[in-house]
């Protein structure tokens, strides 16, 4: 997209599950994630005997009836459910798809247990990437088009939000909600006029 950012100013829900691993040394974790997080994930991964995580990721390019399974049995033996962030869907150029929180939503309501979120719109995701920046919750702007994730984690911790119409946005959306945006706009090419 010829953005110029470096990576380590990047935080996504990736980041925030391996820091949440990271500070849980000895655990053991049954990781649902995309062969692209694989091997940064392995170093955690069980892969056999009892865990005490079952993390859910987008592992869509290798979900399976066997791999859902083994998770729900391992919650089922006690293991709490971790999941990188609880989408319901996301808009791809095919169309609408299935995402994280559909296989999230299949084990809480399989085992009857609710997962702990580490992504968006969990506050901790908010503060976590707030905090990395060195930065207050009132000298952020969180700028996005899903109400429901951007809208809701940015009010969760304060931070001014910024709806924009293009994306995954939907009039309906944000008609449902209870978390209304500060501002919302066309074009993320309008946010630097609110910025002044």
């Amino acid at each position: 997209m010829s953005l110029v950012v470096e990576e380590a100013e990047i935080f996504s829900a990736a980041t925030a599950a391996l820091r949440f691993l990271q500070e849980r040394p000895g655990k053991r974790y049954y990781c649902l994630v995309s062969q692209e997080l694989t091997a940064a994930f392995a170093p955690f991964h069980a892969v056999e005997g009892a865990v005490d995580y079952v993390l859910v990721g987008d592992f869509r390019d290798s979900v399976s009836y066997d791999l859902l399974n083994t998770a729900f049995r391992h919650v089922m033996a006690g293991a709490e459910i971790v999941a990188l962030q609880k989408g319901r869907y996301f808009v791809s150029n095919e169309g609408f798809n299935l995402d994280t929180g559909a296989f999230v939503q299949l084990l809480e309501y399989s085992s009857g247990k609710t997962a702990r979120v580490l992504g968006k719109p969990s506050a901790d995701f908010f503060r976590l990437a707030i905090e990395q920046m060195a930065c207050s919750p009132e000298q952020v702007v969180v700028v996005g088009d899903d109400v429901t994730t951007d809208i809701v984690g940015a009010r969760a911790v304060g931070a001014l939000s910024v709806l924009v119409r293009t994306g995954k946005y939907a009039d309906e959306a944000l008609e449902r909600s209870s978390v209304k945006p500060d501002y919302v706009v066309d074009s993320i090419a309008d946010v630097p006029q609110l910025l002044v």
